[in-house]
């Protein structure tokens, strides 16, 4: 039996660049020259006061904080995508996902920042983080990196623009050829815009995730940010469209799985943990880490119950 959730779900919206309508079903739309946005950074990043910017320079600002904050790790064996939360004098710590992490037996890391240098990391244990999708990295530099901001899920609604950013282990080629971006360096980051699309309330998916929206992501992406249109993060992503594992992959906490229509468009979308569930475990957990301003749980705006 299918539990009682409180569900926003997004049926249509259009947007000023680019027009996307969506009735019934949903896809993904590229945004336009977004590669030629990648290469543009003459813009400053994000001010709260700018409350009219352009799509296009809010996707540019974006793209700046996506590219300072974003990191690769690489395992031995696999590759994911974390983001730099935290700095504590020399250290720095990295939030990723948990499956991430568990691919490397020694829990020791390399990790890829925007300057393009590799650094060691070590995994900090989570003790107190059971059946949640996350993981926590950390290494040590004298450089200055960017650490990213904590959005706040009140502020966003369904239809909204999210943008995930992340590393890929493979880039297609030649039609249906891939190649592996092990060796790519920088080279391999991406950047990519969709719409918030659904938000679970009550129970999430096993592992934490509530969050999902129709941005295209590929393997390789799992525990990269997930950002609001002010560049914040508001979600770790960790899993793609999952069509072909099935309704087994959307078991809720509870034990109970989606009816066949909820599910038909859950498997439509990729999903995220949200940066609130995060934070609320660090706060009753004994792990030392600097404060966080309080983020609310998230309220349904417009939901409807299923």
């Amino acid at each position: 039996m299918t539990p009682k959730l409180h569900i926003q779900r997004l049926y249509s919206w259009n947007m000023s660049w680019g027009t996307i309508l969506l009735t019934g079903c949903l896809n993904f739309v590229a945004v336009p020259d977004l590669a030629k946005l990648l290469q543009e950074f003459s813009q400053p990043v994000f001010s709260h006061n700018s409350t009219f910017l352009s799509q296009e320079a809010t996707t540019r600002s974006v793209v700046q904080v996506a590219r300072q904050v974003t990191v690769r790790i690489l395992t031995n064996p696999g590759a994911g995508s974390g983001v730099l939360i935290s700095r504590e004098g020399q250290t720095y710590t990295v939030l990723t996902c948990d499956h991430v992490a568990n691919s490397s037996s020694e829990q020791t890391y390399q990790v890829l920042t925007a300057d393009g240098k590799i650094h060691l990391g070590v995994r900090q244990n989570l003790p107190d983080f059971p059946g949640i999708d996350l993981a926590l990295i950390r290494f040590e530099s004298q450089n200055h990196y960017s650490v990213a901001t904590l959005g706040n899920l009140e502020q966003i609604s369904i239809g909204d623009p999210i943008y995930i950013s992340g590393f890929p282990n493979y880039q297609p080629r030649d039609g249906n050829n891939l190649d592996i971006t092990d060796d790519w360096g920088w080279r391999a980051f991406r950047f990519t815009q969709g719409n918030l699309a659904m938000v679970l309330s009550h129970h999430s998916l096993l592992r934490g995730y509530q969050l999902a929206y129709t941005n295209e992501t590929s393997g390789g992406m799992s525990g990269g940010p997930v950002f609001n249109q002010q560049g914040e993060l508001i979600g770790i992503h960790g899993r793609g469209q999952a069509v072909l594992q099935g309704i087994e992959a959307f078991q809720f906490t509870n034990g109970t799985f989606p009816s066949s229509e909820l599910y038909e468009q859950m498997s439509q979308f990729s999903w995220a943990i949200p940066i609130s569930t995060f934070q609320q475990r660090l706060k009753s957990s004994s792990i030392p880490f600097p404060a966080f301003p309080e983020q609310p749980v998230y309220r349904n705006q417009s939901s409807e119950e299923i």
